[in-house]
């Protein structure tokens, strides 16, 4: 469940990428600046194991069937 929630949080690179894209103007979208590699390694990331919000859909399956979360820390 862990890796399952750092994969999900970790897929929110490609909308950081898409926002760095939109401040950087045109030359994101060209060789001459290295954003087109981070945005290409965030497309293919996304797609390997699957996009952020479907990881977070996943994770929060047993969460909506339960119809209650389980405590992180025990006081």
């Amino acid at each position: 469940m862990c890796s399952l929630l750092a994969k999900a949080a970790a897929g929110h690179a490609l909308t950081a990428a898409r926002h760095c894209r939109q401040v950087l103007g045109g030359i994101g979208f060209t060789a001459e600046h290295p954003l087109h590699r981070h945005v290409r390694r965030a497309v293919v990331l996304d797609g390997l194991l699957g996009s952020a919000r479907e990881l977070t859909r996943e994770a929060g399956a047993p969460v909506r069937a339960e119809r209650a979360a389980h405590r992180l820390v025990q006081m």
